[in-house]
């Protein structure tokens, strides 16, 4: 039987797959790697059957593919990563059973080969890059971190402005910005010893912050998470500088009724949107004893947050006849076009979570989540929002751009 040939193997494989040699001893003269483990891989591809002429600095260079199928074989000896051999291959053309090293590799050229794949994937070819580079550079720039931060020490105000300036930057700033709300906001939710530390930072006098408290400064520190997670239109706070807002008077700084969050609607029209803010532990529907067979009744606490928030937007309606004009300064010029308007305001309750209809094995409470979802969509004022609703939405929002 006669030994099949190199070009038979190159012809059999399949594109897709990687071919290992079994195991054998390395024999190139002179290596320190001689008698040591080696194996040789292969990989093929199928290249378009054409004559491509590239364009180089005003020189054409011809390339005359002769034959689709061209294969890679690298060896490897003594150990991973110790690559002694890259060869590129093709059928010889000129002798039948046997194929043509295109280019080969040895050694460090192999490392350098494999760096220009590793670097050019991190070069736009739109930017503003040098006719030449030192390879070796080009590497430790691109891939060693303690070399940017010696950079960043050294010429600081250079590398700030480079950031600053480049868009895409800004970007990825504000997305990780939300990424990391929504970390925090779901810490809160599901660590209790974490929430008692927030609660500890945030007191005073040495007493700790109650919950409410630190659901506050979250919604205030990241004020998208409510203006953008609880209805369809976007929502803005009415004073960025804080959302809980005492929403008797026209002016809005008079003693009256707080709201834990005021926002309005964006757009060329806006409008008032109230939010009253409770816990994810409050309970959503009294536990002890159904009012009928498969009825819950609403906890105090929902039935308490939703009459709260009846009230605040009538007194606010009581006091408000259409609409408030923003002041622009203490001089109490209206800025033009500042007016919020007063019609049936939306609100919002965010409360408790729906975790709260499942036992310990994960399994559902079907009528109390009966119970609870009918509750909601009969009434108009509040919308009632769940904490794990607001959370996921707020994932959403958070990875929106990279999906």
């Amino acid at each position: 039987m006669m030994e099949m040939d190199e070009s038979v193997f190159l012809n059999g494989r399949i594109p897709g797959r990687t071919y290992f040699s079994e195991v054998f001893k390395y024999k190139r003269p002179h290596s320190r790697d001689i008698d040591q483990p080696a194996r040789n891989i292969w990989q093929v591809f199928d290249c378009p059957d054409i004559e491509t002429t590239i364009d180089i600095s005003g020189d054409k260079w011809v390339s005359d593919i002769m034959g689709k199928r061209r294969q890679i074989k690298v060896s490897v000896a003594r150990e991973a990563g110790n690559l002694k051999e890259l060869v590129i291959q093709r059928e010889n053309p000129d002798t039948v059973g046997s194929v043509q090293n295109l280019l080969t590799l040895n050694g460090e050229d192999i490392a350098r080969f494999l760096a220009l794949i590793r670097n050019i994937t991190s070069i736009d070819p739109s930017d503003d890059l040098p006719h030449h580079i030192d390879s070796a550079i080009l590497e430790r720039v691109l891939s060693d971190n303690e070399t940017l931060k010696e950079a960043y020490r050294q010429r600081p105000n250079n590398i700030r402005e480079l950031v600053e300036d480049d868009p895409k930057a800004k970007d990825v700033k504000a997305v990780q910005a939300r990424k990391n709300a929504v970390s925090y906001f779901e810490r809160l939710m599901k660590d209790a010893a974490f929430m008692t530390s927030e609660r500890n930072r945030l007191g005073k006098n040495g007493n700790l912050a109650k919950p409410e408290s630190v659901w506050q400064n979250m919604f205030q520190e990241n004020q998208w998470i409510l203006g953008a997670g609880l209805g369809a239109p976007l929502f803005t706070a009415y004073d960025s500088n804080r959302l809980e807002t005492i929403v008797r008077g026209n002016s809005f700084n008079t003693s009256g009724k707080r709201t834990d969050a005021l926002y309005t609607t964006s757009g060329i029209i806006k409008s008032f949107v109230f939010a009253e803010i409770k816990t994810p532990d409050t309970k959503l529907l009294e536990e002890n004893k159904a009012y009928r067979p498969g009825t819950w009744s609403a906890s105090k606490e929902l039935a308490g947050g939703i009459a709260q928030v009846h009230t605040t937007v009538q007194l606010t309606e009581d006091e408000i006849v259409n609409h408030v004009k923003i002041r622009e300064d203490e001089n109490g010029d209206d800025i033009p076009g500042s007016e919020v308007f007063m019609f049936r305001p939306r609100a919002y309750l965010v409360i408790g979570s729906t975790a709260q209809f499942q036992n310990e094995r994960g399994g559902k409470n079907r009528s109390k989540i009966r119970s609870f979802e009918l509750l909601r969509a009969s009434m108009m004022i509040p919308e009632i929002i769940t904490y794990d609703e607001l959370l996921a939405k707020a994932k959403w929002l958070a990875c929106a751009e990279e999906e």
